[in-house]
């Protein structure tokens, strides 16, 4: 399947831990595959909208390996339990989650090209710690158009 990919909706650059991957990419949690953010990532979540792209790699890794669509957004009630059994490093709950189609993409596109299209051209930008956008349209747009060039993604 090669999803067809839109530039007017906002890439996401998402590191994650080598455990993340594990509970979010490579498992579903209730016929769904998550992703979510602690409690200091409210601004994120306020900006992530249902059907933004998101680029995932494990921290430390050089390539990215997944590709997800937001499909839903969940904000957990302070005094709920998240029913999500797996926590991030810090043993802290989640605070925001999210649902995702998830695809793998058929070539990983290596941190060098992806920092081209969040930095611009010519920049020595290191590697992203936390999750971040790419703010320009048109460098989103010619990123997801690399990747179909690529081969484009498969769904998992």
């Amino acid at each position: 399947m090669n999803y067809i990919m839109s530039g007017l909706r906002p890439v996401w650059l998402c590191p994650c831990s080598p455990t993340n991957i594990k509970e979010s990419i490579y498992k579903k949690y209730e016929n769904e595959y998550r992703w979510a953010f602690n409690n200091k990532r409210k601004k994120s979540f306020n900006k992530m909208r249902r059907g933004d792209q998101c680029l995932f790699k494990e921290s430390g890794q050089k390539y990215y390996t997944h590709f997800g669509i937001v499909k839903e957004k969940i904000e957990i009630d302070d005094d709920k339990e998240d029913p999500w059994k797996f926590r991030p490093p810090t043993a802290e709950k989640w605070k925001y989650t999210f649902t995702l189609e998830m695809y793998e993409l058929k070539n990983p596109i290596s941190w060098d090209v992806v920092k081209e299209y969040y930095y611009g051209p010519n920049t020595n930008g290191g590697p992203l710690q936390t999750q971040s956008y790419i703010k320009d349209n048109r460098r989103a747009t010619d990123l997801l158009r690399y990747i179909k060039d690529q081969g484009g993604i498969k769904l998992l």
